[in-house]
């Protein structure tokens, strides 16, 4: 996938392949749930950012994103990051 693109260009690519996922999800959440705010617009794109990001990183640079080392506090950072969303967007009415 990288073989015809600069850098600049694949850092392009993953922050709109980013933002393009989180307005995807956004808007077949808002289908569902069309009265949600800008905060829970925000969580909406922080955890997706969280669970997409790395597979897109991974897909458009040919390398890991979180170093080993790093894995464990990112795991608990997105694993909050999807409690928020289920107890404010998926349970809270």
């Amino acid at each position: 996938m990288n073989l015809f693109l600069s850098e600049k260009a694949r850092a392009n690519a993953y922050l709109a392949s980013i933002m393009l996922v989180s307005l995807v999800v956004r808007a077949l959440i808002g289908l569902v749930r069309p009265e949600l705010g800008l905060a829970e617009t925000a969580l909406i794109g922080l955890t997706t950012m969280l669970l997409a990001g790395p597979a897109l990183y991974r897909m458009l640079f040919d390398a890991p994103l979180i170093k080993p080392e790093k894995r464990l506090p990112y795991v608990t950072i997105s694993a909050c990051a999807c409690g928020m969303f289920l107890y404010f967007i998926a349970l809270h009415a």
